[in-house]
């Protein structure tokens, strides 16, 4: 069975990574679609560097906010490090950069996960329950940006209400799901399955469920929002440090923030390593109201990706190496104090 299966889920992988490859190619060529090209490099070429080097802090400081972040989730069931934290993000943003699919957020759960010695099912589940709290925050924000830019894209409007409405269900699945497991437990014991099979589905829906507890601890919840906050000011600073780079005066702080919005509810779904191609026609979409010309915006969302890469790329293969190269010693590690429920 599993040798006839195995064909089938090459050809769906191969289908799922054309249609991509497609959507990319299609997505570069109405963004660059009349462009000068000369006029481009000439934009590029203008950055200033050091302003350049301060995007890349902030970008570097915004990861490392988010591993902190992230470990609220996981210290429901361990209490790792920040360097390992740190670590297992930045292996995740080298996957999400270089592979299809938002694989890098598998990615960091696998490591993480086999690197403290924990369920790698209760780490997938923190690693859910982030995103899902981060899209609601995302709808949130693009709300107040469309209240407060009325040229704002109209399908940034829709596609928050449909984003806001899936996050609402998602956020209410996650919070019910730990409670609900003796309606599990009932319904599992009457699948017509073997008993092997019934004890790991409810297994692996206490692990991946355990993280979301954290959201119901008032402080970790507090502390959650606080760094959610500081993240998206980071961030959108780091957009406007990239403007400020280019001379865009026409790119405000309120600017930033509407792209920065845009561009993270274009990053929601699975789409191509480092949103190549969607990030530039969403650029070129969002700012053509506020009269920043096709070239200056691909400068801009070029230069911020390439802020992206060179800070993912080092503190990522960094990340990948010590987490892989640690794990065989993990018992060993003075980094990760595991905390294992009874």
């Amino acid at each position: 069975m599993t040798a006839a299966q195995t064909p089938n889920t090459r050809w769906r992988r191969l289908l799922a990574q054309l249609f991509v490859g497609l959507l990319a190619a299609l997505l570069l060529y109405f963004a660059f679609r009349g462009i000068d090209w000369s006029e481009l490099g000439a934009r590029l070429a203008e950055a200033d560097l050091t302003t350049m080097a301060v995007a890349w802090l902030l970008m570097s400081v915004a990861m490392a906010l988010r591993s902190v972040r992230w470990g609220i989730l996981v210290g429901v069931r361990a209490k790792p490090g920040f360097a390992t934290m740190f670590w297992a993000t930045t292996a995740g943003y080298v996957g999400n950069s270089y592979l299809p699919a938002r694989a890098g957020d598998v990615m960091r759960s696998v490591l993480l996960g086999r690197y403290m010695g924990v369920p790698k099912t209760f780490v997938m589940g923190t690693t859910v329950t982030e995103r899902v709290l981060d899209t609601i925050v995302i709808v949130v924000l693009a709300g107040a940006v469309v209240s407060l830019l009325p040229s704002a894209p109209g399908w940034l409007s829709s596609s928050s209400i449909v984003l806001s409405i899936v996050a609402f269900v998602a956020l209410v699945a996650l919070l019910a799901a730990p409670k609900l497991a003796g309606l599990v437990e009932r319904l599992a014991a009457r699948l017509p399955v073997a008993p092997t099979w019934r004890e790991t589905l409810v297994t692996m829906w206490h692990e991946f469920f355990t993280g979301s507890l954290a959201m119901q601890n008032r402080l970790d919840a507090i502390s959650f929002a606080i760094l959610t906050f500081v993240i998206w000011t980071i961030d959108t600073t780091c957009v406007y440090t990239v403007a400020t780079a280019l001379g865009l005066d026409l790119v405000t702080p309120q600017i930033a923030l509407l792209l920065v919005v845009a561009l993270a509810l274009s990053s929601v779904a699975p789409s191509t390593p480092g949103y190549v191609g969607v990030y530039q026609f969403v650029a070129v979409s969002v700012l053509a109201p506020f009269a920043v010309a096709k070239t200056e915006a691909l400068a801009l969302v070029l230069l911020f990706q390439a802020v992206i890469y060179a800070a993912v790329t080092p503190w990522g293969l960094i990340g990948l190496w010590r987490l892989g190269g640690l794990a065989a010693t993990k018992n060993g590690d003075n980094d990760v104090a595991v905390k294992a429920e009874n």
